[in-house]
């Protein structure tokens, strides 16, 4: 066949290609969020698929076997077996940090599936925990509960007991500590995970990107800890640094803050799947900078990452006087 009555059937074969394409990209992100169940099933409807795309192509000229393989490919993708979760009645959840950010919008949306929530918050009159109690169903109970107490966790741990009559709960964080603390608490998590395995405990770490929980605070907090710094720092250290590099981090903060994803569903749905599925993954990354962000840095050499994360967070900042005296 030569080039002129070939060429016919290069745009059919690219919508052949198109379609393959959203199939199993449509596929492997079911995977990745571990919604399908890959069994000898599922694997041999795949295989079916790929094989009658010739078939079609062959068989049916033109548009009718494109047609004919597009709805093949939709009714097989609805057909693939979904992943067993866990039905969510009878099943009771601890979060802390509930006042705002992800532990907020968790416990609503854990109240929505079904769960009993108990969640735990640092002012119990507060706009959070109030929003809570009006919003919520008579599932959700919210607690006054500071982690760094050892007398409201005991005094939450009783409340919490006498609501289930002793049928268990399942704990977790609403927050989790950053930098140094955040690693630490990551291997704390795997080394759980391994040595509970054998009592049937899953463990599963939640690794967000950035996402807008107040985890910046406001305008008014960003000033009084402004103020709060320049009055603790030493002459030494504020003279090395200077004024005008930490009114540059204080403005950076805010352009951190304008920049991060607003809409927390991708957390949430990543949060309840864990808590639901049979086999739940040890780790989730909900948001694209959770997996862009450590590949830069573990597989680029340091040289490049370290070029990278300095313009990413550091662009506007500046450098400190002291730097510029010896610069």
């Amino acid at each position: 066949m030569d080039q002129a009555s070939a060429d016919p059937e290069l745009p059919l074969l690219l919508l052949y290609a198109g379609v393959t394409a959203v199939l199993g990209a449509a596929v492997i992100r079911r995977l990745l969020r571990q919604e399908l169940r890959m069994g000898a099933r599922a694997a041999l409807s795949l295989l079916l698929l790929l094989l009658g795309e010739s078939v079609c192509f062959v068989a049916l000229p033109g548009s009718p076997g494109l047609c004919l393989f597009s709805l093949a490919c939709l009714l097989s993708y609805w057909t693939l077996p979904a992943s067993e979760l866990l039905a969510v009645q009878d099943k009771a959840i601890l979060i802390t940090g509930c006042d705002s950010g992800f532990g907020h919008a968790l416990a609503k949306h854990l109240d929505k599936l079904g769960f009993t929530v108990f969640a735990g918050v640092l002012y119990l009159d507060g706009p959070g925990a109030e929003d809570l109690k009006t919003s919520g169903s008579n599932r959700l109970m919210v607690l006054q509960l500071d982690v760094t107490s050892s007398e409201q966790i005991v005094k939450s741990h009783a409340q919490v007991k006498c609501q289930l009559k002793n049928r268990g709960t399942i704990p977790l964080q609403g927050y989790a500590a950053y930098g140094a603390s955040k690693a630490a608490l990551t291997m704390f998590s795997n080394v759980l995970r391994q040595e509970l395995a054998m009592w049937g405990v899953k463990v599963a770490i939640i690794q967000p990107s950035g996402f807008k929980t107040g985890l910046f605070g406001t305008t008014c907090q960003w000033n009084n800890q402004h103020r709060q710094i320049m009055q603790q720092l030493s002459p030494d250290v504020k003279t090395a640094y200077g004024e005008n590099y930490i009114i540059a981090l204080k403005e950076q903060y805010g352009k951190w803050q304008a920049n991060l994803q607003g809409e927390l569903q991708p957390v949430l749905n990543d949060i309840s799947i864990a808590l639901r599925a049979k086999n739940p993954k040890s780790h989730y990354f909900p948001g694209t900078a959770a997996i862009f962000l450590p590949i830069i840095y573990y597989y680029l050499p340091s040289c490049l990452s370290d070029i990278i994360f300095y313009h990413l967070l550091r662009s506007g900042q500046g450098v400190p006087d002291g730097v510029k005296e010896t610069g």
